[in-house]
């Protein structure tokens, strides 16, 4: 063969095999399509994760953070808003479920393959039969991925139910914090033990508390609970509240018919109280309202968290008039920033300045300073401004 076709081959060959090569970033894929589901509809699904792939590692949205082996994929559609819940039929192994809104994946910052599209997961290791609400659906397209957790493969049979969406009766709270703003929520201060939940508007239970985590601060047996959040997007919220021993899942799933207590409530909401000392009694957070709770009930309210204020505009930095009265003195006005600090210079020439202050404080909007010693012989005076900082506040 000529050399000029034998490297044509060899090229060929290198870039086959290039083509050939998995993705780094391979998204989930479907194996079985179950169909346009009914709400009150209930449709068996089951598998062998042997016989799956390995697309996916971590479910890092869904709430799920280990690493799994290889799953299989269940593809649904819904026509209506509907409670999505599984019930374990029969299970060899340990076989994890997790709902999706999407089948894509990313590498995330250990190199593993998250699926960024996960909504909620439910474990169900206890005996089988056992039941978990997922989360609440508007219409659309929906994935159940079952995955392997170990190094075993597993079987598995589920029922995938559709229920009609039944929202909690709630008294509203009104906005209690701005976005991505830090906020606790407690009960500290009753006598009554409690649970609380938090979920968002679809019925995803994001936060539960039974008895706050004050360890190390002196206190081991405070059975008020408390919830400390680093921040959630604006929306609308759900807050559940019993007595011990309530039961929780998704799709505002709160059952307080264990609970054996009752009585007057105060919860308490806003910003996170700083850090309990040993030995000092826990501060509740400054606001509160009072309910209510019956034995063996659960309180509802609901909550919003705002839209992140944006600042004001500010004006560029520069001078917007300058006048001479009668005296001569000369009287600058310029763009300035409430309790900013700011200096002044002057020249004859451009080139040469000399400071006539640099500790003038500035007003909100415009400040104006008086030059009260001009050199009346000069010919050109010229003015520039300096912002040096803010100031400390008192």
């Amino acid at each position: 063969m000529p050399l000029a076709n034998t490297l044509f081959a060899l090229l060929a060959l290198i870039t086959l095999a290039v083509h050939s090569l998995p993705s780094a970033n391979a998204d989930l894929v479907v194996t079985e399509d179950l169909g346009v589901l009914a709400t009150g509809s209930s449709t068996a699904f089951n598998g062998n994760t042997a016989t799956g792939a390995n697309n996916c590692d971590t479910y890092t949205a869904a709430g799920g953070i280990d690493t799994w082996g290889n799953e299989i994929v269940f593809q649904f559609t819904v026509r209506q808003t509907s409670c999505i819940q599984v019930t374990s039929v029969a299970l060899g192994g340990d076989p994890d479920l997790f709902l999706l809104n999407s089948l894509e994946t990313e590498v995330n910052a250990a190199g593993l393959l998250d699926a960024t599209g996960g909504m909620a997961f439910a474990l169900l290791d206890g005996a089988v039969p056992q039941s978990s609400n997922l989360a609440i659906v508007e219409p659309g397209t929906y994935y159940l991925s079952v995955d392997q957790y170990g190094e075993a493969d597993a079987v598995f049979f589920y029922n995938l139910t559709l229920n009609d969406v039944i929202l909690p009766v709630a008294s509203s709270i009104g906005t209690i914090a701005e976005a991505a703003t830090p906020f606790t929520i407690d009960t500290i201060g009753n006598t009554i033990d409690t649970e609380i939940g938090v979920f968002d508007a679809n019925g995803r239970l994001l936060a539960l508390n039974d008895d706050a985590d004050l360890t190390g601060d002196g206190f081991t047996d405070v059975y008020q609970s408390r919830m400390d959040f680093i921040g959630l997007p604006a929306g609308s919220y759900y807050l559940a509240v019993g007595s011990w021993d309530t039961l929780w899942s998704g799709c505002f799933g709160a059952d307080g018919s264990g609970g054996g207590e009752g009585g007057p409530l105060n919860i308490n909401h806003g910003p996170t109280p700083a850090l309990i000392l040993d030995g000092e009694i826990p501060v509740p957070a400054v606001n509160s309202i009072q309910g209510t709770l019956e034995v063996g009930g659960i309180l509802w309210y609901s909550f919003e968290i705002g839209k992140a204020i944006p600042p004001e505009p500010v004006a560029p930095l520069r001078i917007t008039n300058i006048t001479r009265n009668a005296d001569g003195h000369m009287a600058i006005t310029f763009n300035s920033v409430a309790r900013r600090e700011y200096g002044v210079d002057i020249s004859s020439d451009i080139i040469e300045w000399q400071e006539l202050t640099d500790g003038l404080i500035g007003e909100a909007e415009s400040t104006t300073y008086t030059h009260t010693t001009p050199d009346r012989a000069a010919r050109f005076l010229y003015y520039r401004i300096r912002q040096l900082g803010a100031i400390p506040l008192e």
